[in-house]
């Protein structure tokens, strides 16, 4: 029997600072479904990202804090709106997965190049 998989949506972070701009830095994979989503980030930001590199971190962590309180509708409107000066979010792509945690790591490994 295969096993089942589910739609999700995917969105890829690239970062814009002077040292890598255009990047891909990270991935959420979201499901619209349930509202669970799933975030990978980076994790070498000094290495990645110069001068900016704290900034950044402290960004990425703040990711998922913000999903959590926000909730999914705010928390999407608020990246696409204010993100921009120092991460890019594109839009939402549908991808299918047998779990959020599973494809973002998938996902993770085969955009971002650490």
């Amino acid at each position: 029997m295969p096993i089942a998989t589910r739609p999700v949506e995917l969105r890829r972070m690239e970062a814009r600072t002077l040292l890598a701009l255009g990047e891909p830095c990270g991935v959420i994979v979201f499901d619209p479904a349930s509202g669970e989503a799933a975030f990978r980030l980076r994790r070498d930001w000094d290495d990645f990202a110069g001068e900016e590199a704290p900034t950044l971190a402290a960004l990425a962590q703040d990711l998922e804090l913000k999903y959590s309180e926000m909730g999914p509708r705010e928390f999407f409107s608020w990246i696409d709106s204010s993100l921009s000066a120092s991460l890019a979010v594109d839009d939402m792509r549908p991808v299918a997965g047998r779990s959020v945690d599973t494809l973002a790591q998938a996902l993770y490994r085969q955009t971002v190049h650490s």
